[in-house]
C-alpha cells in the first residue's frame, strides 16, 4: 500500500508542478520565465511535439533551475514548455533572446485542438518570420494554453522572456539604434585608422583598423548575432567559431608588435610566434573538428590569449616599455565584463547597460583604451626621438668644440703642408700639360703617317703606269729601230703598228704624269690652305681626298683586309669657309674609326661585307659629312664619354683617345658647328660632322 502511494506522489507531483500557470497581469512589460519553464533533452532530434505532449513523456521533464537557459557545450535538441494564462487586452510576444538558434519551433494547440506551429531560428530568414526580429519571437495567444518550443542550442546562453508587444517594439527599435551608433563608431574607428595609414604610413594604424574590424564583426555575429538583418539565412555558428578563430592571432599578432616584444624581449619573442602560429593552425583544424570541440577550445584558446597578454604586458613593461601596464590593465578590465557576462547568464544579473551585452560593453572600452595607447606611443616616441636629438646636438657640440681645438692646433701645420703640396701640384700640372702635349703631337703626327701613307699610295700607282709605259715604250723603239735595219725588207706596215703603239703610250704616260701632279698639287693646295686662316673650301673634294688618303693609309698597313669605300656626295653642295686642313684631319680620324669598327667586326663574322660610307648633304644655312660604318656599334653607356679627351674603346696601345676629341674641338670650337654620333649595337655607327655655311 506505502509503495502505491509513493509511486502515485510521484506521478502527481509534475503534474501539480506544470499546473502551476504564469498569469499575465494588466499593465505588465514583461516577465522573466527561464525559471517557470520545464525542460527536454532529445539528444537525437526526433521527438514530434504528439510524443512530448503525451502522458509518456509528460514525466520527463525537469523544471529549469535558472533563470538563463544555459545548457554548455552541446549539439542535442531540448523541448521547452509552460502554461501561460492571459485574460487581458494585452498582446504578447515569447522572446528567445538568441540569435545562434538553428532551430526554434513554437507549438500551441489551436481552434479544435490542432497543434499550431511557428517556426523561426536562422536557418529561418528573417523576412520569412511571423515576427521580423534576430531573435525568435513567437506571438502568444490569448486565454489559457500550454506552449512548446523545440529548438537547438550548441552553447549561447538564451534568456527566456515574455513581453507586451508594444513594449517590446520600443525596446526592439531602441536596441537597434544602440547598435547601429555602436557599430558606427567601430567603423569609423577603422576609417579613420586607414586614413591615418595613408597619411603617415605607419602600419600600426592598419594593423589595428583589421583589430578593430574584427571587433566589430565580433559584436555583429558572436556576441549580439545581428548578421542575419545582413545576409540571408546565415549558419550563425559557422561565423560563431570562425570569427573569434580570426580574431586570436590577429590580435595576438597586434599585442607583439604594439608591445615591441622582438626589442624588449628578445628571449621570449619565438614563443610568442610560436603561440601565433598555434593560433593560425587552429584555423585550419577546426574545419575538421565537431562543432562542440571547435567551440571548447575556442573558450580555452580565448582564455590563453588573454592570460598570455595581460602577462607580455607585465613583463615588457619591467623591461622598459611604460605600454606594457596600460595593456595589461586594458585585458584586465576586459575580463572583467567577461566575468560579468558569467554571472549575468548563470544569474540574470547585472543587466545588460543600454541594451547591449557585457562583452560588447568590454568591446567598446577596449577600442577606446587601444586607440588612447596608439596615440599616446607614437607621442612617447616623438619625445624619444626629441630627447635623442638633444642628446645627439650636445655631444655633437662637445664633439665640434673639441674639432675647433684640434683645428687651431693644426692649422699652422696644414697651411705648411698646403703650401708644399700646392707646389707639387703645379709641377704635376706642368708636367701633365706637357705630356698632353706630347699625346696630341703624337695624334696629329698619327694622323700625318696615315696620309703620307695615302699620299704615297695615291702617287705610287700613276707613277707605277708611267714606269710600266715607260719600258714598253723603250721596248717598242727598238723595235722599230730593228725593222728600219733591214733596209729594203724594212716591213712599213708594222712600223706604222709600232709607232701607234708608241703614241698611244706616250699618251698614257702623259696622262698618269698629270695625274700625279695634280695629287701634289692638291696636297700643296691643303698645306698653304692649313695656315689656321678660313678660306672658301669645296668640302666634295675634301671628303673625297681625305677620305681615300686614309683609306689607302690603312689598307698599306693590313693588305689583307679590304672594306668597301663608298662616296654619296651632294653634287649641289656649296663651298664654305673653312680651316680645310683641321676638317681633313677630322675626315682622317673619322674614317680611320670606322675602319677599324669594321675590322674588328670582320674578325668575328667573317661574313660581314665591311663598307664605309662618306656622304655629304646641304641642310638649309648648314651642311653636313656622314661617316657611316656598318662595325659593331658603341653601347649606350659608352656614347657619352666617347668625345671625353684620352676614351678610347680600341685595347691599351692602339690608340691615344685623343682622335675623337680633338675633331669634336675643331667641329665645335674651331666652326661653331656640331659633331654628333648615331649608333646601334649589332648595326653599326655613323659620326656626324654638321658646319655652318660660310660664303
Amino acid at each position: 500500500m506505502k509503495k502505491a502511494l509513493y509511486f502515485l506522489l510521484l506521478m502527481i507531483s509534475p503534474v501539480c508542478s506544470w499546473a502551476q500557470t504564469i498569469v499575465w497581469k494588466a499593465g505588465a512589460e514583461s516577465v522573466e520565465i527561464g525559471q517557470k519553464v520545464w525542460l527536454l533533452e532529445d539528444k537525437a532530434g526526433k521527438l514530434t511535439i504528439d510524443q512530448v505532449s503525451s502522458g509518456k513523456y509528460a514525466a520527463a521533464f525537469v523544471p529549469s533551475s535558472k533563470p538563463i537557459l544555459n545548457f554548455g557545450i552541446t549539439e542535442s535538441f531540448y523541448w521547452l514548455k509552460f502554461r501561460m494564462d492571459n485574460e487581458t487586452d494585452d498582446n504578447l510576444l515569447l522572446e528567445m533572446a538568441q540569435s545562434f538558434l538553428p532551430v526554434c519551433d513554437f507549438y500551441y494547440r489551436g481552434n479544435g485542438g490542432v497543434w499550431q506551429v511557428q517556426r523561426a531560428g536562422y536557418e529561418v530568414g528573417v523576412g520569412q518570420k511571423q515576427v521580423k526580429h534576430h531573435f525568435p519571437l513567437f506571438p502568444l495567444p490569448k486565454g489559457d494554453h500550454d506552449f512548446y518550443v523545440r529548438f537547438q542550442s550548441f552553447s549561447p546562453p538564451t534568456p527566456v522572456r515574455i513581453w507586451n508587444e508594444e513594449v517590446y517594439e520600443v525596446k526592439a527599435n531602441y536596441q537597434k539604434l544602440i547598435y547601429g551608433l555602436y557599430e558606427g563608431i567601430l567603423l569609423f574607428v577603422v576609417i579613420n585608422n586607414i586614413l591615418l595609414f595613408f597619411s603617415f604610413r605607419r602600419l600600426s594604424y592598419l594593423h589595428y583598423a583589421v583589430v578593430v574590424l574584427l571587433y566589430a564583426a565580433t559584436v555583429a555575429a558572436v556576441s549580439d548575432g545581428f548578421l542575419p538583418y545582413v545576409i540571408s539565412k546565415p549558419d550563425m555558428m559557422f561565423w560563431y567559431r570562425l570569427i573569434p578563430e580570426l580574431n586570436m592571432p590577429v590580435l595576438w599578432l597586434y599585442c607583439i608588435l604594439f608591445l615591441e616584444v622582438k626589442k624588449y624581449l628578445p628571449g621570449f619573442y619565438n614563443y610568442t610566434l610560436a603561440l601565433l602560429a598555434y593560433f593560425i593552425l587552429i584555423i585550419v583544424v577546426s574545419q575538421f573538428l565537431p562543432l562542440s570541440q571547435v567551440l571548447l577550445v575556442n573558450q580555452i584558446n580565448a582564455v590563453m590569449l588573454f592570460g598570455s597578454i595581460v602577462w607580455l604586458g607585465i613583463a615588457v613593461r619591467r623591461k622598459g616599455n611604460v605600454l606594457g601596464y596600460y595593456l595589461a590593465l586594458t585585458y584586465l578590465v576586459f575580463c572583467f565584463f567577461v566575468v560579468l557576462e558569467a554571472v549575468y547568464i548563470q544569474t540574470g544579473y547585472p543587466s545588460y547597460f543600454f541594451e547591449i551585452s557585457h562583452v560588447s560593453v568590454a568591446i567598446l572600452l577596449e577600442v577606446f583604451f587601444l586607440s588612447y595607447l596608439l596615440s599616446k606611443r607614437f607621442e612617447w616616441e616623438k619625445k624619444d626621438i626629441e630627447n635623442q636629438r638633444a642628446v645627439a646636438q650636445l655631444q655633437l657640440l662637445e664633439k665640434t668644440l673639441e674639432n675647433e681645438k684640434i683645428v687651431r692646433e693644426q692649422n699652422v701645420s696644414l697651411e705648411q703642408k698646403v703650401t708644399a703640396r700646392t707646389a707639387e701640384l703645379n709641377q704635376s700640372l706642368q708636367n701633365l700639360k706637357s705630356v698632353q702635349n706630347q699625346l696630341i703631337q703624337a695624334e696629329k703626327m698619327a694622323s700625318l703617317g696615315e696620309l703620307t701613307a695615302g699620299i704615297a699610295h695615291e702617287i705610287q700607282n700613276p707613277l707605277n703606269f708611267v714606269n710600266n709605259f715607260s719600258e714598253v715604250s723603250t721596248e717598242l723603239l727598238d723595235e722599230i729601230r730593228d725593222e728600219r735595219s733591214k733596209g729594203a725588207e724594212r716591213d712599213e706596215e708594222l712600223e706604222g703598228v709600232l709607232l701607234e703603239d708608241l703614241t698611244e703610250n706616250l699618251q698614257k704616260i702623259t696622262h698618269h704624269g698629270k695625274r700625279a701632279d695634280a695629287i701634289v698639287k692638291g696636297m700643296l693646295e691643303h698645306s698653304r690652305i692649313g695656315s689656321g686662316q678660313k678660306e672658301l673650301t669645296d668640302i666634295n673634294l675634301l671628303a673625297t681626298e681625305y677620305g681615300r688618303l686614309a683609306y689607302h693609309g690603312l689598307r698599306a698597313k693590313d693588305k689583307g683586309f679590304s672594306p668597301e669605300l663608298v662616296f654619296d656626295l651632294d653634287p649641289h653642295l656649296v663651298k664654305t669657309r673653312t680651316v680645310g686642313k683641321d676638317i681633313g684631319r677630322v675626315m682622317v680620324n673619322l674614317v680611320s674609326n670606322a675602319y677599324y669598327a669594321v675590322n674588328q667586326r670582320k674578325l668575328t663574322e667573317p661574313d660581314l661585307n665591311p663598307v664605309i660610307t662618306v656622304s655629304t648633304r646641304t641642310l638649309g644655312n648648314e651642311m653636313e659629312i656622314r661617316v657611316k660604318d656598318n662595325g659593331a656599334g658603341i653601347p649606350e653607356n659608352l656614347r657619352q664619354k666617347i668625345f671625353q679627351p684620352f676614351f678610347s674603346t680600341k685595347p691599351t696601345g692602339q690608340g691615344t683617345g685623343l682622335g675623337l676629341s680633338l675633331s669634336y674641338e675643331i667641329v665645335v670650337m674651331g666652326h661653331n658647328g656640331r659633331l654628333e654620333l648615331e649608333s646601334s649595337v649589332g648595326t653599326g655607327s655613323e659620326f656626324i660632322v654638321i658646319i655652318p655655311v660660310e660664303a
